[in-house]
C-alpha cells in the first residue's frame, strides 16, 4: 500500500492548483461510492432476473461499493471498446435469462434457500453495469485475474506519477484513499467466479469445443519474466483490443494467449482458422451472432519452449498470497483448469487411466472400453450390479463419439498415476483377459477354445494343416471330454485342382475318444436283441456320461475290499476314464501305458482334485494305436451308432475316432508333445493355449487343457504372450462363447473389478447432487484419486476388496463433496463434531436433502441436494448451525384466546410461514489446507443460522436436520379401512392449533397443527417444536394428506395408547 505520506503530498498538491481542484481535493474522504447510475440497455435483463437480495447488494452493499472504487482506480487503463461492452452485456443478459428459465422449472420446494442465495449469480455484472462505466471493463478483468497485489500496485504506480510531476484526475485521487477490503474483494471474486462456472456450463457446447481447439496449440498468454501487474494488465489491455477487432467484424492473429484468455471468460466465439494442424489447415466455424463477419480469429503459431505442452498455459508470481517469504509461483493451463467434469466424464477418465495404467495401445482404446461394455453385459446379476450401470451410461457417450467423452478418455491416459498403482501393477492388462490361458479359461466348452485357436492359429507364420494340430481335453467331476483337431481346413497340394466347388466344402478335422456306455450289459444285451435298431432302445447322448472311458464294457475295473461300496475311493483311482491302478494294462486287455505319482491312484475325491489344480501333477498318458485291435467286435455298431451321431453335430468337420483301424493320435501330458501314427518319431510341440491345466485361481475342482501342437519351423512368440490381440477378446464376448460365472470367478480376483465397485459407491452418494448439475474440479486428476469415503487407509492388499471398506454415511457425502470441489478431504480436517446442514462453493450450495422436502419423507442422511447458487462466502465452505438456537418470547396474553376444536378439515393457517438462511460473523479456516503464513483459507467452516419468520417477523432459529433425525419424531403410518366420509369427521377431542403463539405453548392434551399441503410450514413447525415447544415431552407425529381421523381418535382414546398428541396435519 502507499504510504500516509505520499498520500498527503498527492493532496497538498491539489490544494496548490486551481480553485476547483482545491474544493475537489478538500473532498477527498467524500464516499463516491454512493452513487448509483442506470444501467445500459444491454445489461438491463439481468437485473430482472437476480434475486432481491442480489439486486439489493449490487446496487448498495459492498459489491457496488468495490465495483465503484475498482472501476475508479483503474480508469485509463484500459483503451475505450465500446463494442465489446455492448456484446458483452447482450451474452451475459443470454446467459441469465437461460439459466432463470431453466431453474424456474426446479421444485417449488428449494424456494426458500433460492430466495436469498440461489439461481445465477451475476451479482458483480450488475453492480459494474449500475455504478459506472469505468467498471465494466474492470468486470472482464474481474474474470482473469487476482486482485489484491493488482489494486496494490496500480496505488503504487499512481503514486510514483505523482512523485514525478505527472497529472491524473481528482477521482483518481480520490481512489487512491479509498480502502478495498480484502473481504470485499473476496466478495467480488467470489460472485465473479460463479458467474464464469454458470455461463461455462450453459454455453457447455462452444465452450468445451473451445477448449478442444486450444488443447492442440501451444502458446503463453504472457512473457516469462513479468511481474504480474504488468503481465495482467498487459494481456487485459490486449484481449480488449483484440475482442474489439473481432466483433466489429476485423480479423485478427493470436501472438500470445491473451485473446484466447479473454474468449474463454467472456464467452464470446468467433469462427477459427487453425494453421498448425497436422492434417492440414482447420477452419472451425462457431455461428456466434454477435461477432460480425469477418471477424476470424487465426491460431498456429507455437511456443518454442514447450515448457507446458499443449494448451494455453500462463505462470504467475502471487507475492500476495503469504504474509512473509518469496512470492509464490503458480502455473496453470487453460483447458485443464478451465474445465470441470460431469460425474460420467469422470468414469470415463477413470477408465482411460486404467487402459494406460494396463499399458494397453491408445489406437485401441475403442476396442478396450467396448470389451468394458461386453463384460458389464455378460457378468451375472448380483445385487452389487451398480457399477454396471455406470459403466453403460458412461460408454454409451464414448462409443457414440461424443467428443468430451473421447476427451475424458484420452485425459485419463495421460494421468496413469491417477488411479492407485496397486490396481494395475504386476497384473496381466485388462483382467487378464488377454492371456490366453485365462481367456480359454472362459470359454464355455471344448468348442468354444477351438474356435478361438483356429483363429489364433490362422495368423501364425509357417503354421499349416500339415505341422499343426489343437488338443482339448477337460476333467469336471463326471464330465470329460478330449478332442484332437486340425487347425486349419485340408487343402489340395496342386492348388490348380482345388475348384471353387471344392474350397467350399474344404473340412476340418476331428478325433474324438471312444464312449462310454452306462450299464455295458444291458447295452449290449439291447444290441444283440435289435440288431441295428439301436436309435430305438438307447440314446446316443446316454452315452456321453464319460465318452472317454477307453475300457470296453465287459471288463469291470479292478476289485478291491472298497470297490463294492460306491463313491468309494477307488472310483478316483480313473483318471480321464482311464484306470490309474498299478495292474490296469494287465487286467483290462488294453495296452495302456501309464505314468503316474504312486500316490494319486489311493487318494480321495478332493485329494484327487487338488492333483489336478496345480503343480503337483505328475501324469503322462499314452493313447497306444493297438486299442483299435484290443475293441470289441459286438460293440462296433454301437461305436457307428455314435460317431454318425457326433458327425451329425459337426456337418463341416470329417469326424473319426483318436484311435482308429487307420490312425491313432498319442499325447504325453507331462513332456507336453503330441505324435501320430503315422511318423511317432516327428512329435509335435506345444505352442501356446492353457498350460497349468486347471482354473486361474488353483482352487476349482477343474483340469483343463486347449492348447495348438506344432512341428517343424514355425515363427514360435514367447509363450502365451502377444498371441491374443483386443481384436480377439472382443470376438469372443459378440460370439457368445464367454461363459458369465466363469467370467465372475476370473474378475472377482481382480482389484480393477474392486475399484469399479468403489465407483459406484461414489455414484450412490454423489447421485442426488449431480442430478442437479454439480460437477467435478478437473484439477484432482493431476494427483492420485483418493476419494475420501473408506473406514480406514487402505493398503495394497485392502484394494482387493475395497469397495468391503466404504462407509456410506453422511461424513463421506460431506468428505465426497469437498474432495469434488477442492481436491481436499475437508472432513478431515474437521475435528469437533460440527452439525454441518450444507456446503458451498463456486457456483453450487449443497443442502441436507432433508431440509428441502416434507417431513414426513425420509431420506437417507448422506443426501444432499445441489442449487445453482452461491453464498458470497470465498473459496469452499462447510455451513454448520450453532447449538445454541433461540425462539421470541410467545405472547403472554394469548391464552385468553379461547383455542378452537379441531373439525377435522384441511386448512392452512401458515402460509406466511417462510424458512431463511443467514450467516453470523463466526468463520474459521480448516487449518489442514492452510499453511504457516498464507493469508486466505480455501476451506473455511461458517457459521449459518436457519430462521423461521411469519410475514417477515423472526418466530425463532431452528435446527431442523437433528429434528428429522430425532427418534422421538413419529411419521404416521397405519392402513385404514374406514370410508372417505368416516375419516375426516370431526375430532372434539383435539384442539386445533393455527398460529404461532399457539406452536410455542402448545397446549395441554392431543393437538393439531393445521398447515395443510405446506411443507415449508410443516418443517417450520415441527423444527420449532422440537427445539423451543413448551412441551418437549409430548411426542410429535407427522401426518400424511390423506389421514384417517378415525384411526387417529382410537390411537388417543383406547386403553394404553399414547395421549397428549402434537399432530402435524
Amino acid at each position: 500500500m502507499p504510504s500516509s505520506s505520499s498520500i498527503g503530498r498527492i493532496q497538498a498538491g491539489f490544494a496548490q492548483a486551481t480553485q476547483e481542484l482545491t474544493v475537489a481535493a478538500a473532498n477527498l474522504n467524500f464516499d463516491f461510492t454512493l452513487i448509483k447510475l442506470e444501467a445500459p440497455p444491454e445489461y438491463r435483463a439481468i437485473g430482472n432476473v437476480l434475486s432481491p437480495s442480489r439486486v439489493h447488494e449490487a446496487e448498495n452493499g459492498p459489491l457496488h461499493v468495490t465495483a465503484r472504487r475498482l472501476g475508479a482506480l483503474f480508469d485509463g487503463v484500459c483503451p475505450h471498446t465500446p463494442t465489446l461492452i455492448k456484446a458483452y452485456g447482450t451474452r451475459a443478459s443470454e446467459i441469465s435469462q437461460e439459466v432463470a428459465n431453466t431453474d424456474s422449472n426446479a421444485s417449488r420446494g428449494l424456494d426458500w434457500i433460492r430466495s436469498e442465495y440461489g439461481g445465477i449469480d451475476a451479482t458483480s455484472i450488475w453492480a459494474s453495469a449500475t455504478s459506472s462505466k469505468a467498471a465494466l471493463p474492470v468486470h472482464l478483468l474481474a474474470s482473469i485475474s487476482l486482485w489484491v497485489e493488482l489494486i496494490a500496485e496500480r496505488k503504487r504506480e499512481i503514486v510514483a506519477q505523482f512523485e514525478s510531476g505527472g497529472s491524473f484526475p481528482t477521482a483518481l485521487a480520490s481512489a487512491v484513499q479509498q480502502e478495498i477490503t480484502r473481504d470485499h474483494i473476496a466478495k467480488w471474486d467470489s460472485s465473479a467466479r460463479a458467474w464464469l462456472q454458470t455461463a461455462d456450463a450453459t454455453r457447455e457446447r462452444q465452450y468445451k469445443q473451445f477448449l478442444l481447439i486450444i488443447q492442440n496449440i501451444s502458446i503463453a498468454i504472457h512473457e516469462a519474466n513479468d511481474s504480474l501487474y504488468s503481465s495482467v494488465v498487459r494481456v487485459w489491455t490486449s484481449a480488449l483490443v483484440a475482442m474489439e477487432g473481432l466483433i466489429s467484424g476485423s480479423p485478427s492473429v493470436v501472438k500470445d494467449g491473451s485473446v484466447l484468455l479473454g474468449l474463454s471468460a467472456w464467452h464470446l466465439y468467433p469462427d477459427m482458422v487453425v494453421f498448425n494442424n497436422p492434417s492440414g489447415n482447420t477452419e472451425i466455424e462457431m455461428h456466434d451472432p454477435l461477432i460480425k463477419a469477418g471477424g476470424v480469429l487465426s491460431l498456429g503459431i507455437s511456443d518454442p519452449s514447450q515448457r507446458e505442452g499443449h494448451g494455453v498455459y500462463w505462470s504467475l508470481s502471487l507475492a500476495h498470497h503469504r504474509y512473509y517469504g518469496e512470492a509464490t509461483a503458480q502455473t496453470r493451463r487453460l483447458d485443464i483448469d478451465g474445465s470441470r467434469l460431469s460425474f460420467s466424464e469422470l468414469v470415463l477418465v477413470c477408465l482411460g487411466s486404467l487402459s494406460r495404467g494396463w499399458s494397453l495401445p491408445v489406437e485401441g482404446t475403442h476396442e478396450v472400453l467396448k470389451i468394458l461394455e461386453a463384460i458389464a453385459q455378460t457378468m451375472p446379476s448380483k445385487n452389487e450390479d451398480g457399477w454396471k450401470h455406470i459403466i453403460y451410461d458412461s460408454l454409451r457417450n464414448f462409443l457414440s463419439e461424443q467428443k468430451q467423452a473421447i476427451r475424458a478418455v484420452f485425459l485419463g491416459r495421460r494421468r496413469p498415476k491417477f488411479l492407485p498403482t496397486v490396481l494395475t501393477v504386476n497384473r496381466k492388462p485388462l483382467f487378464q483377459l488377454i492371456y490366453l490361458p485365462t481367456l480359454l479359461f472362459l470359454l464355455k466348452d471344448v468348442d468354444r477354445k477351438i474356435e478361438l485357436l483356429r483363429r489364433l492359429g490362422s495368423r501364425v507364420h509357417g503354421l499349416d494343416g500339415d505341422n499343426s494340430v489343437i488338443v482339448c481335453y477337460e476333467y469336471v467331476r463326471e464330465k470329460t471330454n478330449t478332442v484332437f483337431c486340425s487347425v486349419f481346413r485340408e487343402e489340395s497340394h496342386n492348388e490348380d485342382e482345388l475348384t471353387q466347388s471344392r474350397k467350399r466344402n474344404t473340412k476340418h478335422h476331428r478325433w474324438i475318444d471312444l464312449p462310454k456306455m452306462n450299464d455295458a450289459r444291458d447295452d449290449v444285451k439291447t444290441l444283440e436283441t435289435n440288431g441295428d435298431g439301436i436309435y430305438g432302445m438307447i440314446n446316443p447322448s446316454d452315452l456321453l456320461i464319460n465318452p472317454f472311458e477307453a475300457t470296453p464294457p465287459e471288463q469291470k475295473r479292478p476289485h478291491t475290499e472298497d470297490s463294492s461300496e460306491e463313491g468309494s475311493e477307488n472310483e478316483y483311482r480313473y483318471f480321464m476314464g482311464r484306470d490309474l491302478s498299478p495292474t490296469a494294462e494287465f487286467e483290462t486287455g488294453i495296452d495302456l501305458e501309464t505314468r503316474v505319482d504312486k500316490d494319486v491312484g489311493n487318494q480321495k475325491d478332493t485329494d484327487l482334485e487338488s492333483k489336478c489344480t496345480g503343480e503337483n501333477l505328475e501324469l503322462s498318458i499314452t493313447f497306444d494305436a493297438t486299442m483299435k485291435e484290443q475293441r470289441n467286435p459286438r460293440f462296433e455298431k454301437y461305436y457307428a451308432a455314435y460317431l454318425d451321431e457326433v458327425q451329425r453335430n459337426y456337418p463341416n468337420e470329417r469326424v473319426r475316432f483318436i484311435s482308429d483301424k487307420d490312425e491313432a493320435w498319442y499325447q504325453d501330458i507331462f513332456w507336453k508333445k503330441v505324435t501320430h501314427s503315422e511318423d511317432p518319431e516327428n512329435s509335435y510341440d506345444f505352442l501356446f493355449g492353457q498350460t497349468e491345466d486347471c482354473a486361474p485361481d488353483g482352487k476349482l475342482p477343474v483340469c483343463e487343457h486347449a492348447a495348438i501342437y506344432a512341428k517343424g519351423h514355425v515363427d514360435i512368440m514367447e509363450e502365451n504372450y502377444n498371441v491374443v490381440a483386443l481384436e480377439d477378446v472382443l470376438w469372443c464376448f459378440q460370439s457368445g462363447l464367454i461363459d458369465p460365472n466363469r467370467l465372475n470367478t476370473v474378475l472377482a480376483q481382480e482389484p480393477a473389478l474392486a475399484f469399479l465397485k468403489v465407483l459406484s459407491t461414489i455414484h450412490t452418494l454423489y447421485q442426488k447432487p449431480a442430478a442437479g448439475g454439480a460437477t467435478i474440479s478437473c484439477t484432482i486428476v493431476d494427483s492420485e484419486f483418493k476419494p475420501p469415503i473408506f473406514s480406514k487407509k487402505l493398503e495394497s492388499h485392502d484394494w482387493f476388496e475395497a469397495h468391503t471398506h466404504i462407509s456410506i454415511n453422511q461424513r463421506s457425502a460431506i468428505g465426497l463433496i469437498g474432495y469434488f470441489e477442492t481436491g481436499y478431504d475437508v472432513s478431515e480436517g474437521m475435528k469437533g463434531d460440527y452439525n454441518t446442514i450444507g456446503l458451498s462453493g463456486g457456483d453450487s450450495i449443497y443442502i441436507l436433502t432433508a431440509l428441502l422436502s416434507d417431513p414426513i419423507v425420509v431420506s437417507p442422511d448422506y443426501s444432499f441436494t445441489r442449487i445453482l447458487g452461491n453464498t458470497g462466502k470465498a473459496g469452499f465452505s462447510l455451513l454448520v448451525c450453532p447449538s445454541n438456537l433461540m425462539a421470541r418470547q410467545f405472547d403472554r396474553a394469548a391464552w385468553r384466546i379461547e383455542q378452537a376444536e379441531f373439525d377435522g378439515m384441511a386448512h392452512d393457517y401458515f402460509k406466511n410461514t417462510s424458512l431463511h438462511l443467514t450467516f453470523t460473523d463466526w468463520c474459521a479456516p480448516i487449518v489442514s489446507f492452510q499453511t504457516v503464513g498464507q493469508r486466505d483459507a480455501d476451506v473455511n467452516i461458517i457459521e449459518t443460522v436457519v430462521s423461521v419468520r411469519d410475514s417477515g417477523k423472526w418466530v425463532a432459529d431452528v435446527d431442523i436436520y437433528q429434528t428429522l433425525v430425532d427418534p422421538g419424531l413419529q411419521r404416521y403410518n397405519r392402513e385404514c379401512s374406514h370410508v372417505s366420509a368416516e375419516s375426516k369427521r370431526a375430532i372434539s377431542s383435539m384442539s386445533s392449533v393455527e398460529s404461532w403463539d399457539q406452536v410455542l405453548d402448545c397446549a395441554d392434551g392431543s393437538t393439531v397443527v393445521r398447515c395443510f399441503n405446506n411443507w415449508v410450514a410443516r418443517l417450520a413447525v415441527v423444527s420449532v417444536l422440537h427445539r423451543h415447544g413448551t412441551n418437549k415431552d409430548k411426542p410429535i407425529v407427522v401426518c400424511p394428506r390423506d389421514t384417517c381421523w378415525m384411526c387417529v381418535d382410537e390411537a388417543v382414546t383406547s386403553p394404553g395408547k399414547i395421549h397428549g398428541v402434537v399432530h402435524i396435519f
